[in-house]
């Protein structure tokens, strides 16, 4: 997974990592996205022997954030409405912001594009659906907006680590 591999980057390179937005499981073990930030801890010889991190909740922690606020409205509207063809000309205009401004303001808070923050959302929504719903994976992909079940299958893959079937059978 993506956090296996930040943790063994960090382990070589001693190089913090900070406000990464990643998957984990919460409390209940429902996923959700949290952001998180790793320092590398060194022993007396200055040696890299572990990794401090911290882990919040990203809805409550970037409420607090300026940046977010600004672009608060426009990110309720695309929670829910997710499964339709969004434009950053008309988040922006919800958000109360010119385009280039609300896409450096997103990508500032989330370190990724409006169009990878809704893939990244589609996946946390499908893993309810799969597990929660009696859906096959292919309605799933179709309810989600996915041209096929291939691609979403794919998608599912690349930020899960597993496939949609995989998923459901843990």
């Amino acid at each position: 997974t993506q956090y296996r591999k930040d943790d063994l980057e960090i382990l070589k390179s001693a190089i913090p990592k900070y406000n990464i937005i990643e998957l984990f499981p919460n409390y209940l073990g429902d996923l959700n996205w949290f952001k998180t930030s790793k320092i590398p801890l060194f022993n007396q010889a200055g040696k890299v022997e572990g990794i401090c991190g911290t882990l919040i909740p990203y809805e409550n922690s970037d409420r607090l954030v300026r940046p977010y606020k600004e672009i608060y409205r426009a990110l309720e509207y695309i929670k829910s409405h997710y499964c339709e063809k969004l434009s950053n000309k008309k988040l922006a205009n919800i958000a109360g912001l010119s385009v280039r401004q609300f896409e450096v303001r997103f990508k500032g808070i989330f370190n990724c594009t409006v169009r990878q923050y809704i893939i990244k959302l589609k996946i946390l929504k499908s893993c309810k659906m799969l597990t929660q719903q009696n859906m096959s994976i292919a309605e799933v992909a179709y309810d989600l907006g996915f041209c096929d079940q291939s691609l979403f299958t794919n998608t599912f893959k690349k930020h899960i680590g597993i496939t949609p079937l995989k998923y459901i059978k843990k």
